[in-house]
């Protein structure tokens, strides 16, 4: 089986730096993935996310809202 942890973000750029290493460090023995949830943030967490899905198994879904449509565009590493 495998396990998800969906990670909602809005501006915490400086903690996804953390938090992705040591959900891995409690998962490393298990089939796991991260899906980090980013909110449109003006501060960069996709792009931090995005560095780190290439070390780690995540994925990023990015939540844009333009002419007042809500789109979902699916990043994975």
């Amino acid at each position: 089986m495998k396990i998800s942890v969906i990670v909602p973000t809005y501006n915490e750029a400086e903690n996804i730096k953390k938090l992705i290493p040591m959900i891995d460090s409690v998962l490393e023995d298990y089939d796991y993935e991260i899906v980090v949830v980013n909110d449109n943030s003006p501060d960069g967490t996709a792009v931090v996310a995005r560095k780190l899905a290439k070390k780690y198994p995540a994925s990023v879904l990015m939540r844009d809202r333009k002419d007042d449509v809500l789109r979902i565009r699916f990043k994975t590493s």
